[in-house]
């Protein structure tokens, strides 16, 4: 689908916020570095056994800059911290802090040395200091819980007009590669990643599935509600199709308009299910019960009987939303050009037509003959369906 899964954080910022100019302008001139990213080792005999591994890390995480998992080449502390390569170049060049043996490679002969010699490393006034947050003692620190190796992705944003926004796709797949990455490190112990952003990339990741599973759900709820309301299949399915072209136009006006699929669009959407279905269940049911075996004269009279009150409730409504047009909220923005042009007021003055022309001549379609039954609201019907499809294929 073209419709993107981005980063809206910025957009619930108003335009005519200082706030606004200031990250225009850190972004032009400062730009923000990669997100931060932690690799955990967990396990005292495990750390000790992989002792050699473990410092020399920064050649596993080499040349993955430019392909998922887009990890920063580790030439730079500010790309690359691991206090295990540290301790070791520590013991090979300075010798003990506390006095302990070490080996022909120059590290501690046993497991209770490393690990005193370890926090004698990391305590504040030794060289190590700058790695104190980066190893979990206990609290004696006599066993060595866990350590973390801090890294960093490269910078996944992208430009959205004048914005710098995040990339969720590039995002997402350097989340992906990077569990991949680590799992596949069989000749080390169990490890995992982490990093603060990690929550939100895995909002970027599922919420287009959320949306068309949500959005499935409510449509067969839609139509099995229906069916036992208005008693009749037919026109339960043509109840139901009505309320699925509505939600086509908003996907459709939403690339148009360059609306991405956020936490807010997403139930703007989800939303549309239930606002669109009164007006077109109202019509149905009408045409269910007028009696007659002419159906076309159902329709006429349906639409004299409901035709005014459906008008109304569409003109209302089109005029409750249409204010929050000229919100500077991102939130009440994206609902009303959501609800205005498609969602919501599919009732409106527009959409009106659809509802009339498509619903009502449908309804007398499927009971009469092809020719006696086609006339121009038939031929409007089906261009406004054509046009709804021309919107959804955009989405595709």
């Amino acid at each position: 689908m073209n419709l993107s899964v981005e980063d809206t954080e910025r957009s619930f910022i108003p335009s005519d916020s200082y706030l606004t100019g200031y990250l225009n302008t850190a972004d032009e001139y400062y730009p923000s570095s990669g997100i931060d990213l932690f690799i955990i080792f967990e396990g005292t005999s495990n750390i000790y056994e992989n002792k050699e591994s473990l410092a020399d890390l920064q050649s596993r995480l080499s040349g993955k800059s430019t392909a998922p998992p887009y990890i920063a080449e580790p030439d730079s502390e500010e790309t690359f911290s691991n206090v295990m390569s540290a301790f070791a170049q520590h013991l090979s060049t300075s010798g003990s802090i506390t006095g302990v043996v070490l080996g022909d490679d120059k590290w501690p002969t046993s497991e209770s040395d490393f690990v005193s010699e370890l926090a004698a490393f990391t305590s504040f006034g030794n060289s190590g200091q700058r790695y104190y947050a980066d190893v979990s003692f206990d609290e004696n620190r006599t066993t060595l819980q866990a350590i973390r190796v801090k890294s960093e992705y490269v910078r996944l944003t992208k430009l959205k007009g004048t914005k710098v926004i995040d990339d969720a796709d590039r995002q997402i797949a350097a989340m992906d590669a990077t569990r991949a990455m680590i799992t596949d490190w069989e000749d080390l112990q169990s490890a995992f990643p982490y990093s603060e952003k990690f929550i939100s990339i895995e909002g970027f990741k599922i919420i287009k599935k959320e949306l068309f599973l949500n959005v499935g759900l409510a449509l067969a709820a839609v139509g099995v509600i229906v069916l036992i309301t208005v008693a009749s299949p037919l026109t339960a399915l043509i109840i139901t199709v009505n309320v699925t072209f509505c939600l086509a136009e908003i996907l459709g006006f939403m690339h148009a308009l360059g609306i991405a699929i956020d936490s807010v669009s997403v139930i703007n959407i989800v939303l549309a299910v239930g606002l669109s279905i009164d007006y077109s269940a109202h019509v149905g049911h009408c045409f269910m019960v007028k009696g007659g075996d002419d159906r076309n004269l159902r329709v006429l009279e349906s639409l004299s009987d409901i035709g005014s009150a459906v008008l109304s409730g569409a003109l209302t409504t089109f005029l409750a939303v249409v204010v929050l047009l000229f919100s500077t909220s991102y939130v009440f923005a994206t609902l009303s050009i959501q609800f205005a042009l498609t969602g919501k007021n599919t009732r409106n003055v527009v959409l009106l037509c659809f509802i009339y022309c498509h619903l009502h001549c449908h309804l007398s379609y499927f009971q009469t003959s092809f020719f006696h039954s086609w006339s121009w609201c038939n031929t409007w019907s089906y261009f406004v369906t054509c046009v709804t499809f021309s919107l959804w294929s955009e989405t595709i």
